[in-house]
């Protein structure tokens, strides 16, 4: 079957079975996580600009909160972000189901806000609020994790934006 053939509730199941590859039962895969850092970090040099930084993957350690990035002061939490796409993803399907939708564009809004949100200080201990953006990167100083980059892993592995043709 074509997954264009797909109706309503084949294509919220087949959309949650996706989510699965993001996040198991026993949490995010550090395979999985390495993948959203090399194509979502990058290096921010004065001279020669912004450069990928996918070698950043090989320094994600276990920490309080599961997978982690240490830049200087910082940590990037990688699967406390991962796992809130994953749940508002989730949330956005269960509300496909009933009929009480948003719009993509909210969606991605809220995916963005669970990439901010997810940082700790050198102490260990998460942030409130959010975490500031410049041109769509939270810059941790030389270094960056590119909010759309990593939002858009979420939206094109779930493939959620199919929902939004019915």
């Amino acid at each position: 079957m074509n997954d264009e053939d797909l109706d309503f509730e084949e294509q919220i199941e087949q959309c949650r079975e996706k989510l699965l590859i993001l996040k198991t039962p026993n949490g995010v895969p550090l395979r999985i996580g390495q993948f959203f850092i090399e194509h979502s970090a990058y290096w921010n040099r004065p001279f020669s600009g912004r450069i990928s930084a996918p070698k950043h993957s090989k320094r994600i350690e276990y920490g309080n909160f599961g997978l982690e990035l240490r830049f200087g002061g910082n940590y990037f939490l990688v699967e406390l972000a991962i796992d809130r796409c994953v749940n508002t993803v989730s949330h956005l399907l269960d509300l496909f189901a009933v009929g009480e939708e948003y719009s993509y564009e909210l969606l991605l809004e809220k995916l963005r806000l669970d990439v901010r949100g997810a940082v700790a200080n050198y102490d260990g201990n998460e942030y409130r609020g959010y975490y500031p953006i410049v041109d769509n990167n939270m810059v941790f100083g030389t270094q960056s994790i590119d909010v759309k980059d990593f939002v858009g892993i979420v939206t094109a592995t779930s493939e959620i934006y199919r929902m939004y043709k019915f």
